[in-house]
């Protein structure tokens, strides 16, 4: 009987812990086999997302928020209406690098995936595959998987 408590007390604290993206959660993961070191030159190639000066403030600013964060953090601008930021994490190794939109600024405020409809999260995701990873993947040579 003492076995099955601790084995029942065991069972209900690991099923009850939330393993995933953390406070800040995310979008869809996009996994690249390219090595980390490559993938930051290629992301440094995207001229066109840079941050202009009216939001370089507020890209800094969420960077500097989640600095805790074990991966690296970047910024992505899109200019074209609606104009927008993502704020995406990445990180990799010597194989693989896997990048995550985190947060969206989008009409003055940053925006987490469960702040949005069904609809504005794929349409951001959408956005983010035609801008983003189609950019790096041509620069890379390579194919990005999407996984939740």
């Amino acid at each position: 009987m003492k076995k099955f408590k601790i084995w029942l007390v065991v069972t209900v604290c690991l099923t009850s812990c939330n393993i995933g993206a953390g406070t800040l959660g995310s979008f869809d993961d996009r996994k690249f086999r390219v090595n980390f070191d490559e993938m930051q030159a290629a992301m440094n190639l995207l001229e066109e997302q840079k941050i202009p000066d009216k939001w370089k403030e507020t890209a800094a600013s969420i960077q500097h928020t989640y600095e805790f964060l074990s991966a690296n953090t970047t910024c992505f601008y899109f200019p074209e209406s609606p104009e927008e930021m993502y704020f995406v994490s990445y990180q990799g190794n010597s194989k693989v690098t896997v990048m995550s939109v985190r947060s969206v600024f989008i009409n003055g405020r940053w925006l987490t995936e469960r702040d949005l409809t069904e609809a504005e999260s794929e349409r951001i995701e959408n956005r983010f595959d035609k801008e983003i990873v189609d950019k790096l993947e041509r620069v890379t040579n390579s194919k990005a998987t999407r996984e939740n």
